[in-house]
């Protein structure tokens, strides 16, 4: 890790001379494009304020901590922005039909009646603004990735976060062994935990200036590291599986079930495939998110799969339901109960706001309770027709 007075010498963890490279890439990248559209040089005062803008940018992106746990992050090398600004060249020319150049692709040629060295003003704002737009989002990328969180998490300001999560690790498995009495009751107790180092984590000094997204990306990634962590004690208690025993044994009695049982129009059930692929997939992760992804991904599958096969006309949500309910009894995913239940008592609540999230946890849970007391008066088929199945 980089010492203090090193840190002091770099802007986003380069060295000035790494930023004069960075900056002369830019530059030359630029000229080239003006020689192409038939201007050939620019003129002092607009290498002047090009060097200005880049340095500005850079300048205003510098946020080192004194411990460099962010000496690596918002900065590329030469071959990253010179694919920036080659990618500009056709952002540039769109503009130019903006601005009346009457639809001609690439740069008009310079007006002989006019200086050689000078060129759009309108180009120039434009250019600054596109290339500080492509590292600003850079720059929020890195500083949303699970590798920068853990550079914070493993410097010296966060020892006291590190020695709460290990007494906290201790105290939850004793209270699983002799104090809870029900899943809803363990729950609870973490829930209330990951709340209270919510607000532990903003007020540390590693976050406590960061932006609001990094904040909230902060208290994910603890939230996965913890659950992670406890997940081979929280999840799947017995009356879950209790319950995916049941469930399971449902989804084998009524195989048979065909699209005109549940009201829907014929099909092959081959092009829901992988939409059942999906619920299976759940039992692959054990962070919360990454299963209500899977249930998302699910009926993403069927909208898509309906409409590309069966008919292009929005999917109402009641029929949604029925497609749903005759996935899962093609499938048969397993724990798809205790999956469903361990989302519901340990998701960060703030995830039931994202629209997305709340339907398809409410689409996934009422095909789960239909299967569960399906039955001859729930489906499109005779008493006598049933019994012979």
């Amino acid at each position: 890790m980089s010492n203090q007075n090193t840190n002091d010498m770099e802007i986003d963890g380069i060295n000035p001379s790494q930023v004069d490279s960075d900056y002369m890439i830019a530059l030359l990248a630029q000229q080239q494009e003006l020689e192409m559209s038939g201007n050939q040089m620019m003129n002092a005062n607009d290498i002047a304020n090009f060097k200005k803008s880049f340095r500005e940018y850079q300048e205003k992106n510098k946020n080192i901590s004194s411990n460099g746990a962010e000496g690596n992050s918002g900065c590329e090398n030469d071959e990253e922005i010179a694919r920036l600004m080659q990618e500009n060249y056709i952002r540039e020319q769109e503009m130019y039909n903006m601005l009346g150049c009457n639809g001609q692709s690439g740069y008009p040629a310079s007006n002989q009646n006019n200086n050689p060295n000078k060129i759009s003003e309108n180009l120039k704002d434009y250019h600054t603004s596109e290339l500080q737009k492509q590292y600003h989002e850079r720059y929020v990328k890195e500083k949303l990735s699970h590798e920068y969180f853990r550079n914070k998490l493993n410097s010296n300001e966060a020892i006291p976060i590190k020695k709460q999560l290990r007494d906290f690790y201790i105290d939850f498995e004793q209270k699983t062994k002799s104090v809870f009495t029900s899943p809803q009751e363990q729950s609870q107790y973490l829930r209330e935990f990951l709340n209270n180092l919510s607000r532990t984590i903003i007020e540390n000094p590693l976050w406590a200036n960061s932006e609001r997204e990094e904040q909230e990306n902060a208290i994910i990634e603890m939230e996965k590291l913890i659950t992670k962590k406890l997940f081979d004690i929280t999840f799947g208690p017995s009356e879950d599986l209790a319950r995916d025993t049941l469930l399971s044994h449902k989804i084998l009695m009524h195989s048979w079930v065909e699209p005109r049982h549940l009201d829907l129009p014929d099909f092959d059930f081959h092009i829901f495939e992988k939409a059942g692929n999906e619920l299976s997939k759940m039992n692959l992760y054990r962070f919360y998110i990454d299963k209500i992804i899977c249930i998302v991904n699910c009926i993403k599958l069927i909208e898509y799969a309906y409409r590309k096969n069966i008919s292009e006309e929005a999917l109402a949500n009641d029929k949604l339901l029925s497609l749903l309910i005759f996935v899962i009894l093609k499938t048969n995913p397993k724990k798809l109960i205790s999956n469903v239940q361990y989302i519901v008592r340990y998701v960060n609540p703030n995830y039931f706001s994202i629209g997305i999230y709340e339907f398809s946890l409410t689409s996934i849970w009422g095909a789960i309770t239909y299967i569960e007391k399906i039955s001859q008066t729930s489906l499109t088929i005779t008493s006598e027709e049933y019994d012979a199945l």
